[in-house]
């Protein structure tokens, strides 16, 4: 599920899905302004969003400070 395989396209995994979060990322949104920034560029569910936020998270590439997501 982190990886795209056989079965999995590339979009729908969860590192396809935090590149593309991180595409539309900018410094200083919160959660449902990124949601919405990133909603129509190919994420189909915020469950997917969630998934690449969390990911970029757990990487230490995004961080939320005072309620705003920033880049580490």
């Amino acid at each position: 599920m982190i990886l795209p395989t056989k079965h999995l396209p590339l979009d729908k995994s969860a590192i396809g899905s935090a590149a593309i979060v991180l595409r539309g990322f900018a410094d200083g949104l919160t959660v449902s302004e990124l949601w919405e920034r990133t909603a129509s560029d190919g994420i189909a569910t915020f469950d997917q969003f969630v998934m690449g936020l969390t990911l970029l998270y757990t990487f230490g590439i995004v961080d939320h400070r005072n309620g705003r997501l920033v880049l580490s």
